[in-house]
């Protein structure tokens, strides 16, 4: 065969290979707009007639939980390049052909359990995918509205301490010595409330002047014990009070003794039966909330003071048991379970307890101290913060201690205090040094939902232990409140 030959034999196999080359790639801006314009009686999305490189398209199945929000399952091809906001624009448009009664809402989209921030082909080169035959299944579900910020509960001093009970009663501890009770109007706490307050004196009840001889570092409830609550202070004692609604009265029922520096750290077991308590010296002790474990000691308030009392003094107690294994500050105290407790510490360790054999069954060491922790009400995971500004993740249930699941990083400066959603498996809250208080959901490990600036100094603690609703305490001597609207529960999601 003759060259002349053999050059136009390879031309003519070329040709088709060139004409691919030779088509402009459809943009993502063109592939939507032809989209948008179908008969409106399609649900599906087709192809143009000019084919797009196959190399550059991604195919992608869209569903939802959401049932209101369903389109038919179909198989779409998409730019690689699209985003959430190209993916919101397809969708709306398929809602609104399918006689959707109300505006379509704006997504979130999970690819694989992870949400998707960027365009598709990021998520493909960063989860190393390269098999895309398949394609990718996306579930879309309802973004979340923000948070509503409302008025502050002003304080004297930084709050250092916060927790809202189940009767929708505030209590506040300060670095001033002092305890506070308030009743601010935050609705049912699902549904949005008209204002938190109008004033600051029509939510305070009741202020405890020199609770402690030091600031107050924690302090809870106890549920089912009427009214009655637990305080821990840098004087190293854990005090349990009860107030009396009807007289507005408070008086101190024991004083719990055994710390020898500051207390760090407060739990209370579910049934309110079990205090613990962590303290700087690295110790956790185990308190009962009832006349058990009475103690004589000498009492160190003056007598002139007991003299112009008009109520009983305080019982002494002793602890119910003591855990030694942390060698420093014990910063953080969670009862997972009625009698397994979680701790983290200065040591740079988290560690699980069992309480009725009082010894460790399972602990994490991570790279530097603790400061925050708290369990899942739904499957028990944990959840903490550390001084290198990062919040982890872990996972008890495996059967070999504590495993390390995922790191979220997006605070500034210290994650002082970590505190997982009442409602919603996915969602927990987090307030930091850099006076912050951030939205998570465990399937966005680099970015917040939403970031609440509203303080002017340092998050001291942070509060959700209702739905709806939730506290801050800071260093500008004030308590944020923000409510959360009825759907960042999605129960549905």
């Amino acid at each position: 065969m003759s060259d002349m030959e053999n050059n136009s034999k390879n031309n003519q196999e070329n040709e088709p290979s060139k004409k691919r080359r030779s088509r402009r790639k459809m943009s993502k801006k063109k592939f939507l707009q032809q989209y948008e314009q179908k008969p409106k009686k399609f649900l599906t999305v087709s192809l143009p007639e000019e084919k797009m490189e196959e190399d550059k398209n991604v195919l992608i199945t869209l569903y939802t939980k959401q049932q209101r929000f369903a389109v038919p399952k179909s198989s779409i091809s998409v730019p690689d390049d699209t985003d959430p906001t190209g993916l919101n624009r397809m969708l709306s448009t398929m809602l609104e052909q399918s006689n959707l009664k109300e505006s379509p809402p704006v997504f979130d989209f999970l690819v694989d359990g992870v949400m998707l921030h960027g365009a598709l082909s990021k998520f493909l080169e960063e989860s190393e995918a390269s098999n895309r035959e398949g394609g990718l299944v996306i579930e879309y579900l309802e973004q979340l509205p923000p948070p509503i910020p409302k008025d502050a509960l002003n304080h004297d001093d930084w709050v250092a301490a916060l927790h809202f009970s189940q009767d929708k009663l505030l209590i506040t501890g300060c670095y001033d010595n002092t305890i506070h009770i308030w009743r601010p109007n935050v609705g049912d706490g699902t549904k949005k409330a008209t204002k938190v307050l109008s004033d600051d004196t029509e939510a305070h009840i009741i202020k405890i002047t020199d609770a402690h001889k030091a600031p107050v570092k924690a302090i809870s409830w106890i549920p089912k014990k009427n009214h009655c609550f637990v305080s821990g202070g840098m004087d190293q004692s854990v005090r349990i009070w009860q107030w009396d609604a009807k007289s507005n009265r408070v008086r101190c029922v024991y004083k719990c003794r055994g710390h020898t520096q500051s207390i760090e750290s407060l739990a209370v077991a579910a049934d309110g039966e079990l205090v613990a308590s962590g303290s700087w010296e690295g110790a956790l002790k185990i308190w009962t909330t009832g006349d058990e474990d009475i103690i004589e000691a000498k009492d160190d308030e003056p007598e002139s003071k007991k003299s112009r009392s008009t109520v009983d003094p305080p019982k002494n107690k002793g602890p119910r048991a003591t855990l030694s294994n942390h060698t420093q500050s014990v910063s953080g105290l969670v009862w997972p379970t009625l009698r397994t407790l979680a701790s983290c510490s200065w040591d740079n360790s988290v560690r699980l307890w069992d309480v009725e054999a009082q010894q460790a069954t399972g602990h994490y060491v991570g790279p530097c101290a603790c400061l925050s922790l708290d369990s899942s009400p739904f499957n028990n995971t944990i959840i903490f913060s550390a001084m290198d500004a990062r919040i982890r993740l872990l996972d008890p249930r495996s059967g070999d201690g504590l495993i390390l699941e995922k790191t979220f990083q997006h605070h500034k400066r210290w994650a002082n205090s970590v505190k997982w959603s009442p409602t919603n498996e996915y969602h927990f809250a987090s307030g930091g040094f850099d006076n912050v208080v951030k939205l998570w959901d465990i399937r966005s490990c680099r970015s917040p939902l939403f970031e609440m600036l509203s303080h002017e100094d340092k998050v001291l603690a942070i509060d959700w232990s209702r739905p709806g609703v939730l506290f801050s305490g800071s260093a500008d001597c004030n308590v944020k409140v923000f409510l959360l609207p009825r759907n960042a529960s999605h129960e549905d999601q």
